[in-house]
């Protein structure tokens, strides 16, 4: 497990889907690589 304590791909997200906001986030992806 990797923890991003910089929220960049939150951020990110949440700038793309204001309506999570206050919400618990997770980004992730189906690929062999994601976060």
């Amino acid at each position: 497990m990797h923890v991003d304590m910089d929220a960049f791909f939150v951020s990110v997200e949440l700038l793309e889907r204001p309506e999570l906001r206050g919400r618990c986030v997770i980004v992730g992806s189906h690929s062999g690589r994601a976060v």
